[in-house]
């Protein structure tokens, strides 16, 4: 699975980063919004997005929403979208839900939290990959 890391805590994206890429998934990371935007603009082929709720130059929710706005050519481009909250930061979740993320990883993150969250971005990619294969796009749309 491709993944995205757009963390602005440089631990948190050498420690998941490390975590995913021993679990066999292709890491990439970013530590601003903007620069998260700009390989998914570059790139199709994230499978999933981990972000934080706060990001040098924007939320979490901000990030989600600008992502699910981009612009994509058949079902190529769904990113599975799931942000990193504390236990105090349920707003945070909920507002980044509302904007377009698929799911929530709270923390502190275990190995297992972070396991459930990539086999449903897995999960949610092959559904995704195999429509986009046949053709058939419509009703997975996101939106």
């Amino acid at each position: 699975m491709r993944l995205l890391l757009a963390l602005g805590d440089p631990i948190s994206r050498t420690i998941l980063g490390r975590f995913a890429g021993r679990r066999g998934h292709d890491v990439s990371s970013a530590d601003s919004g903007r620069e998260a935007l700009e390989l998914c603009r570059s790139s199709s082929a994230f499978d999933c997005v981990v972000c934080g709720t706060r990001l040098r130059d924007m939320s979490g929710a901000e990030l989600c929403g600008r992502i699910r706005e981009l612009p994509r050519e058949g079902l190529a481009f769904y990113p599975y979208l799931l942000v990193v909250c504390g236990q105090d930061e349920i707003p945070c979740g909920r507002d980044a839900v509302r904007a377009g993320a698929d799911g929530i990883l709270w923390e502190p993150l275990g190995p297992e939290s972070l396991e459930i969250g990539f086999i449903a971005a897995e999960r949610v990619s092959a559904v995704y990959g195999k429509a986009a294969q046949a053709g058939g796009d419509r009703g997975l749309r996101d939106g």
